[in-house]
């Protein structure tokens, strides 16, 4: 329940968020973001495509293969 209480105090005081690092390692937070090209421009971006979060001590999501879409273009070989 202490940590219950924690993520609502930083979630209401500004000055407690530099303990949100603190938090997220107490959780066993895990963020495993996909991202894709987006060529446009001087400087290319990638956009965030999807992702899965994870807690707990739970096994670590393995990757998988992701398909294509029509003006996605897979990664450079060699």
């Amino acid at each position: 329940m202490a940590l219950c209480d924690d993520i609502a105090r930083i979630t209401c005081e500004p000055e407690a968020r530099n303990e949100i690092a603190g938090i997220i390692r107490k959780l066993n937070l895990w963020m495993w973001l996909t991202f894709r090209a987006n060529p446009r421009g001087k400087r290319p971006l990638r956009i965030l495509q999807g992702g899965l979060i994870t807690t707990g001590l739970a096994e670590l999501p393995k990757p998988t293969k992701q398909k294509h879409r029509d003006g996605d273009h897979p990664p450079p070989r060699g």
